[in-house]
């Protein structure tokens, strides 16, 4: 029984995955959902229910979801204040309500929000430049900003841990 579980939940997360790729985010987040519910801690699942919300809120223009998505962005980060993914997303999802937002004041905070998070992904190592060219939402917002564009060329890279390399010679199964 101990070993079924596990099966069970990576072929739910298998399937899941493909609905995302699919584009079918509906669909997909229910099975991330129950998935985070069997693993509460686990940040794939909830980076791609946040994703699965957020492109959901845009398909269908809906603020609630694209607020559900940006909760579900700042989880992600309580737990792992230098996530790149959530770093990027939450950057999409500021430009995106700056962009619908009326009060000078409050589209200014979202737009500053946006350039923070994406000044601390680039930090990380994210190619944030690629990012503003990818994302429709931070193009529009930042394409004429060149005071941003060379933050994120000069952002001091913070150094991660070495990983230890895999020998690609070596049989990785057990003889």
């Amino acid at each position: 029984v101990v070993d079924v579980l596990p099966t069970a939940t990576n072929k739910a997360l298998d399937r899941a995955e493909q609905l995302l790729l699919l584009k079918r985010y509906e669909e997909a987040i229910g099975l991330f959902q129950q998935l985070s519910q069997v693993d509460p801690n686990n940040q794939i699942v909830m980076l791609n229910l946040a994703l699965c919300v957020y492109e959901t809120g845009i398909k269908k223009k809906d603020d609630a979801k694209l607020k559900e998505a940006v909760d579900l962005y700042a989880k992600v980060l309580e737990r792992d204040p230098n996530n790149i993914l959530a770093l990027i997303q939450t950057a999409r999802a500021s430009a995106k309500f700056a962009a619908a937002e009326k009060d000078e004041n409050t589209k200014l905070r979202l737009i500053n929000d946006a350039r923070q998070s994406l000044i601390r992904a680039a930090r990380y190592g994210a190619n944030c430049l690629a990012a503003l060219r990818a994302y429709d939402e931070l193009k529009k917002q930042f394409d004429t900003d060149v005071d941003l564009k060379l933050k994120l060329i000069k952002a001091p890279q913070t150094p991660r841990p070495l990983r230890r390399l895999r020998n690609p010679f070596r049989n990785p199964l057990p003889r």
